[in-house]
């Protein structure tokens, strides 16, 4: 029996051995401790440093190109927190805008009368700028003639409607400020209605004799109109309010060759305006 016991304890310890001596081939631990043949702790540590090198590497061209990293937006193309708010040069570039305006128009020996406009055109690099433009302008003028006998009361109505190209130079006074001059050519349609009021307070026919004491009213209208070469002078300046609209204001002359309107109108059409509009640009 204790022959038995021993020939036991003697198979066990030679089994461990043999494990023993395997683990150490594949560089495992059995105790806690590395033995020869195991990993190189210095190698996992370089191997670890370059994976976290590679990592950093990474987060910031990801940060650098603006994507999307811990909550932080984009910011490509203007998008971003900064670009949202960075004012635009339009002066810089070239684009298309649309614009409209209205303000007061001023005649010699008229009431002051009104004007709008609108325009399609297109901005260059060099600070050109061009448009085409549809305007109308419009006043209205009363006179009264007459005697005891007969008043006569005269309305005028004088419209004008332009179509007029128009070059511009804009000189920058800032990211946000620019003032411009320009000059236009274009046609214009010359519109004048005339409405007569008369009232007859002698004879109810004057070529008869008696008198009446009610008035006899007589109210008649016509309308001529007349085609003629138009031409304007601009001057102005604008401030960038968004990053597309801006708000301008200007003053122009406009003038007109010689309108013949039989009887009525002889001589050029020529008015001062003073503008304030808004220009968007797309």
């Amino acid at each position: 029996m204790p022959h038995f016991t021993f020939v036991c304890l003697l198979a066990i310890a030679s089994c461990f051995g043999i494990l023993n001596n395997a683990n150490a081939q594949n560089g495992g631990f059995l105790t806690g401790e590395p033995i020869a043949g195991s990993v190189n702790t210095g190698q996992s540590f370089e191997f670890a440093e370059s994976v976290g090198q590679l990592q950093s590497n990474n987060i910031s061209n990801s940060v650098s190109q603006g994507d999307v990293f811990y909550g932080q937006p984009r910011n490509r193309r203007g998008r971003g927190r900064r670009g949202r708010n960075r004012p635009v040069d339009f002066s810089s570039d070239s684009n298309w805008y649309f614009s409209v305006a209205g303000g007061a128009n001023w005649m010699l020996g008229s009431d002051t009368g009104g004007i709008v406009s609108a325009a399609i055109g297109r901005s260059f690099r060099n600070r050109l700028r061009w448009n085409l433009e549809f305007v109308h302008r419009s006043n209205e003028d009363t006179a009264v003639f007459g005697d005891d006998i007969v008043t006569s009361e005269y309305e005028l109505g004088l419209d004008s409607n332009s179509i007029m190209t128009n070059v511009f130079y804009d000189w920058n006074l800032g990211r946000r400020v620019k003032y411009y001059a320009g000059a236009g050519i274009g046609i214009s349609f010359i519109d004048l209605d005339t409405r007569i009021s008369q009232t007859y307070f002698g004879p109810s026919d004057p070529n008869a004799f008696g008198f009446t004491t009610e008035p006899i009213r007589r109210e008649f209208s016509f309308s001529e109109d007349d085609t003629v070469f138009a031409y304007q002078f601009t001057a102005g300046v604008s401030a960038l309010m968004t990053q597309r609209a801006e708000l301008f204001v200007e003053y122009r002359f406009f003038g007109t060759s010689d309108v013949d309107i039989e009887e009525q109108l002889h001589g050029p059409y020529t008015a001062n305006n003073l503008l304030l509009g808004l220009r968007v640009n797309f």
